[in-house]
C-alpha cells in the first residue's frame, strides 16, 4: 500500500464482528500525507481524529498544528477554513465521523486549574464544535467531538481534564450525536489518562468516553517492555484495558503505526516504534475479537 495515503496510526476494533477504523490524520507534512478529504473517499476508514490542538490551556491561546497541511497554524476566524471545508464533505458526503484530537507529544498546551478546563471547554465546544463564536478557524465545521492524546509529564494535571470533558459533555444535545474519545498509551493505568479508580481524578475515572484508542506504539521506554503487538507482555496490557472497558460498558481500540515509514523517538534503541505487517496486525485483530467480543471495538 502506498505510503502516502496511509495514515500516521490506525486503531482498530471488531462491533458487531465488523472492524471498525480511526485514523489519526494531519501530523505527516503534506508529501507524505494526503489531504484529509483523500481520506474520507475510501471506504476504510469510519473515524478520523484531526491532530492536534497542540497549544490551549496555559498557552494562553489556543492553536491548532496541521503540520504544514496549512499555510499558518489554525489559531484565527477562518485560518484553515480549505480544511474545514474538506471536515464538511468527509461528514455529508461519506458519512465519517470526523474529532479534533487534543493534545499529543509536543505543544506548549496544559491545564493548571478547574477554571482553565471549563474555560478550555467552552472555547473547545464554541470555536470547534457545536457552539457559537466569532472565531471558528475551519470556518463553518462542526467536528464531531474531541479525542485526548495528552501525554508527556502532565500527571499533575490529570484531574482537569476529566473536568474539560465533562464539562464539554454537559453542551452535547440531544438532536446530534457527539464523542468524547481517549488515546491512552498501552501501560495501563496510563500515567495522565488513568483510570486511577477514583470518581475525582484522571479523565477514564471521572469522565465517560466513548471509546478508547490504546496506543501500542510509540511508548517510549515500555515499547521494549511488550507494548508492541504481540510483545512479551502484550497480553496482560489487552487484557487489563479489555477489563477495565469491560467494567465501564465502553470500548478498546488496538492501536497501531500506520506504515513501516513512521517512526518514533525511542529512547532505547533497539525497538522499532511498534509497527507490524499486515498479517501479524489482522492476527491481533481476530484474537482480540474472539477474546474480549464485549469490550473490544
Amino acid at each position: 500500500m502506498n505510503k502516502k495515503i496511509i495514515f500516521s496510526a490506525i486503531l482498530l476494533g471488531c462491533i458487531s464482528a465488523s472492524p471498525i477504523t480511526v485514523g489519526f490524520w494531519g501530523q505527516k507534512s503534506s508529501d507524505q500525507e494526503q489531504n484529509l478529504l483523500r481520506y474520507c473517499m475510501s471506504s476504510n476508514w469510519d473515524v478520523i481524529n484531526v491532530a492536534f490542538v497542540s497549544e490551549f490551556g496555559t498557552s494562553g491561546y489556543t492553536e491548532v498544528n496541521l503540520a504544514g497541511h496549512t499555510a499558518v497554524n489554525c489559531r484565527y476566524d477562518g485560518d484553515c477554513a480549505s480544511v474545514g471545508d474538506e471536515v464538511t464533505a468527509c461528514q455529508q458526503t461519506y458519512g465519517k465521523k470526523i474529532l479534533l484530537s487534543l493534545g499529543g507529544a509536543a505543544g506548549g498546551y496544559g491545564i493548571s486549574s478547574t477554571t482553565q478546563a471549563n474555560d478550555v471547554a467552552d472555547e473547545i465546544w464554541n470555536n470547534f464544535l457545536g457552539g457559537t463564536s466569532s472565531v471558528r478557524p475551519f470556518g463553518s465545521a462542526v467536528f464531531d467531538g474531541v479525542d485526548f492524546d495528552i501525554e508527556g509529564s502532565r500527571q499533575a494535571q490529570a484531574p482537569y481534564y476529566a473536568t474539560l470533558a465533562n464539562r464539554l459533555r454537559s453542551y452535547f444535545p440531544s438532536t446530534r450525536n457527539y464523542y468524547i474519545s481517549a488515546s491512552p498509551q498501552c501501560v495501563f493505568p496510563d500515567a495522565v489518562l488513568g483510570p486511577d479508580g477514583t470518581s475525582t481524578g484522571t479523565l477514564l475515572s471521572a469522565a465517560q468516553v466513548d471509546w478508547v484508542n490504546v496506543q501500542f506504539y510509540n511508548n517510549g521506554f515500555d515499547a521494549c517492555d511488550g507494548c508492541n503487538i504481540f510483545g512479551y507482555n502484550y497480553a496482560n496490557r489487552l487484557a487489563q484495558w479489555a477489563t477495565w472497558a469491560a467494567t465501564e460498558q465502553t470500548y478498546f481500540l488496538i492501536g497501531a503505526p500506520g506504515a513501516s515509514g513512521v517512526r518514533f523517538a525511542d529512547p532505547n534503541g533497539g525497538c522499532q516504534g511498534g509497527f507490524v505487517s499486515l498479517e501479524t496486525l489482522e492476527s491481533a485483530l481476530s484474537q482480540a475479537c474472539d477474546d474480549y467480543p464485549s469490550s473490544f471495538g
